[in-house]
């Protein structure tokens, strides 16, 4: 009996490989991809599924070392996903494993490759040490090459980092209270107007 998909992380795997495979942009996506999940699900599939490539190269290079050829696309792009969060977020390996190895087993193609998704992701999460010492993940070599010729590769490797660092979040309170900074352990910001 197989277990039962959990539509946040299959939603996010789909996207994952819509963007990757069929070379679809990602907002176009979204919409209808995510249009069956609470929003809460929602913002946590998309979240999982820019962040999964956002990482890919990091990610990849995590995985090098447990694969000896290059799985197909699908599932490269779980174990990806898998890697994004047990190693990025700390998420609890046994309940990552088991939901991307349902993932895998449903799918018609690859769903053989299941015990590999399940082998290599149980490694990974013995060896989340590694992840902060790889390198930041690089721009696409189409997208990257263009770039270090137009602005040179400090300009380019800067890019690289801000990327990686994530915007900051910014929340603008709808009254003045003085001390809500420091109970969200915050930064103010003074906007003039």
């Amino acid at each position: 009996m197989s277990q039962p998909v959990d539509p946040v992380r299959s939603t996010a795997v789909y996207l994952v490989n819509r963007v990757t495979e069929d070379h679809k942009l990602l907002s176009e996506l979204l919409p209808q991809a995510v249009s069956h999940l609470a929003p809460p699900d929602r913002a946590r599939a998309q979240r999982l599924a820019v962040e999964t490539l956002r990482w890919a190269d990091r990610a990849d290079r995590m995985l090098g070392p447990y694969l000896r050829l290059k799985p197909y696309e699908y599932t490269l792009n779980v174990l990806r996903l898998g890697v994004v969060e047990i190693c990025l977020h700390g998420s609890a390996a046994h309940g990552v494993v088991n939901d991307l190895v349902s993932i895998t087993a449903a799918h018609p193609k690859v769903g053989k490759a299941s015990g590999l998704v399940n082998a290599v992701l149980r490694k990974i999460a013995r060896d989340t040490d590694k992840w902060e010492k790889l390198p930041l993940p690089k721009l696409p070599k189409w997208l990257r090459k263009p770039l270090v010729a137009d602005f040179g590769k400090g300009v380019v490797d800067a890019l690289e980092q801000a990327f990686a660092a994530g915007a900051s979040i910014d929340v603008t309170p709808k009254s003045d209270d003085p001390d809500l900074a420091a109970k969200l352990n915050a930064t103010t910001v003074s906007y003039t107007h």
